[in-house]
């Protein structure tokens, strides 16, 4: 299956400019090639702080509470595990509206 994007589109830039770019890029949460697109077409580009460690850690622990509920089934799981992973799993996603709300208006 061929690639949908095949074109390569390169420029050069100072080490200033790189630094500022790539700072943007990653304070975006988006991939080079969404950021890029994103911002060339003018579309607003977002930027939330500390949303992409809380997403992170809100898959991690989302992985967790998959893994203790399976374990339920098998009569396998510590009642206190998984209560405190769905603690966590709750505390980050209040700590996730916390920042959407105060950043998306």
């Amino acid at each position: 299956m061929p690639r949908s994007r095949a074109r390569i589109i390169n420029f050069r830039c100072s080490q200033d400019e790189y630094n500022y770019i790539t700072q943007k890029i990653n304070s975006s949460g988006r991939s080079k090639t969404e950021f890029l697109l994103d911002t060339l077409k003018g579309k607003e580009i977002n930027i939330y702080p500390g949303i992409t460690e809380i997403l992170t850690e809100l898959k991690r622990q989302g992985i967790n509470l998959n893994q203790a509920v399976r374990y339920a089934h098998y009569d396998q799981i510590r009642v206190a595990e998984l209560a405190e992973t769905i603690k966590n799993c709750n505390e980050l996603y209040s700590k996730f509206l916390e920042i959407w709300k105060d950043n998306y208006k």
